[in-house]
């Protein structure tokens, strides 16, 4: 069951990520980083007890062969080559979950969460005091 991140936090998201963000937006980002990282936190568990299992993701290489081009200092003629590249693909897994554990740090996180919200919410109000510049 995916929640829609509310549209300012995920504007500060992809402002903090294009490197464009401005003093505020970085501070605020910065400040409800353990709120929304228990939210991802709680939202991955709930797809995972749904489903049963969990998903492992990781990044491996491979390789591809093609022709290349130099040219020739002497001559100037372009003559081809062998060579390769690395490209990268994602390999998702199934992975084994213990349910009972899975659903007891579901609750731990969804006790956890009015605090980090409040903790958040005092950090953004400090950010919007330190840089009131910005509306």
């Amino acid at each position: 069951m995916r929640r829609a991140i509310a549209l300012p936090t995920a504007l500060l998201f992809a402002a903090a990520l294009a490197g464009c963000a401005t003093p505020r937006q970085s501070c605020i980002y910065r400040a409800t980083g353990d709120y929304r990282a228990a939210q991802e936190k709680i939202e991955t568990i709930e797809e995972n007890l749904e489903r049963g299992y969990a998903l492992h993701r990781e990044q491996e290489p491979y390789f591809a062969g093609r022709t290349c081009y130099y040219r020739h200092p002497a001559t100037l003629e372009v003559l081809p080559y062998s060579c390769s590249s690395t490209y990268w693909r994602t390999r998702t897994t199934p992975v084994a979950i213990d349910a009972d554990l899975e659903k007891e740090k579901l609750q731990r996180l969804r006790r956890e969460l009015p605090a980090l919200q409040a903790r958040a919410a005092a950090g953004t109000r400090q950010c919007q005091a330190q840089y009131p510049e910005e509306g």
